[in-house]
């Protein structure tokens, strides 16, 4: 079951955060453009699966269709829509998993690859999968959740520049914060984003949970010019409230992944054990024979009959037979 969940889930986030364009989102009220959308999730599942086990390719395409085309209806566009449209889609595949758990087993999976090396193609699509949770999904993830922090940050700025006046304070102020909005690199947030959230699943991954400390420490005294002026306070909220939410995420997600890694990282590795090179089973033959023949030679040493001792010879009287 959890193969196949894997699977299906790996499809899903591959059609909805890697394949998916910023032309096809802001499109997908369109019909064409939406059910181009829904194909190329229903390829990747069937790619994954390799087979076309139609029961599951025909949920996807009817649930994953609905799903995105309610949400497409939505004035809304926040986080409760996403959140809800993301908790559909995955509820579907933990479903068709319990119904259909061995749809992984049936694909050709098994034929492209040994048996014992499965597991590690399990292990790199649990890290694909990883990726793309703790990147683009929680980036929209995050975004979304301080949306309405930004909005009002928006308005303070707004708000500060039409009453200033003739109040130099008041002006530098709304001048202070609006250099703050302006500045930087168009995606250099998301960047950021999504390089401490990966960042923090491979220290979790490598078994180094301290570097998540560096990454924190390194983030605040970067975002140090921004905290400490108090007319950036709405801001500095903004950012640690955006910090937290992040590094949240990425610890959940990358928790779920060491797990996942973990539960075929032990089968690939009996499975290396059995494929040894010839020369280290014919060491550990030749080991064991040579056990066997001295375990063998403690044994006969013990139960051996010692043989019995001859007679001393008697010295002989030659005077007496001389007389």
């Amino acid at each position: 079951m959890i193969e196949t969940f894997l699977l299906i889930l790996t499809a899903h986030l591959l059609g909805d955060f890697a394949f998916q364009t910023k032309w096809m989102v802001i499109n997908k009220t369109k019909l064409p453009v939406l059910l181009l959308h829904v194909g190329i999730v229903v390829i990747a599942t069937g790619a994954l699966l390799g087979s076309f086990h139609w029961p599951i390719l025909l949920t996807v395409l009817i649930t994953h269709g609905l799903l995105d085309f309610g949400k497409t209806r939505l004035r809304n566009q926040g986080y409760k829509a996403f959140i809800v449209d993301q908790a559909g889609h995955i509820g579907v595949l933990v479903i068709l998993s319990c119904l259909f758990p061995a749809a992984a087993s049936e694909g050709c999976w098994l034929a492209v690859f040994e048996e014992d090396s499965l597991n590690y193609f399990y292990i790199f699509l649990c890290i694909v999968s990883g990726i793309l949770l703790v990147a683009p999904f929680g980036g929209i993830l995050v975004g979304t959740l301080t949306k309405s922090i930004g909005e009002e940050i928006n308005e303070a700025a707004a708000k500060v520049t039409a009453e200033g006046g003739g109040d130099d304070a008041s002006e530098e102020d709304a001048k202070s914060v609006a250099v703050n909005l302006a500045d930087g690199l168009t995606n250099g947030g998301q960047y950021i984003g999504w390089l401490e959230r990966l960042l923090t699943m491979l220290f979790l991954l490598i078994g180094q949970p301290t570097g998540i400390g560096f990454l924190i420490a390194a983030k605040s005294i970067l975002r140090f010019g921004e905290v400490k002026d108090s007319a950036h306070r709405k801001m500095a909220e903004y950012i640690i409230i955006g910090t937290f939410l992040s590094f949240g995420w990425a610890l959940m997600v990358s928790v779920a992944i060491k797990t996942g890694v973990d539960h075929w990282m032990p089968a690939a590795a009996a499975a290396e054990t059995k494929n040894e090179p010839l020369r280290v089973i014919v060491d550990e033959q030749v080991r064991l024979l040579l056990e066997e023949s001295q375990e063998k030679k403690k044994e006969a040493s013990v139960n051996k009959v010692p043989e019995p001792k001859p007679d001393p010879v008697k010295p002989t009287d030659e005077k007496g037979k001389g007389g």
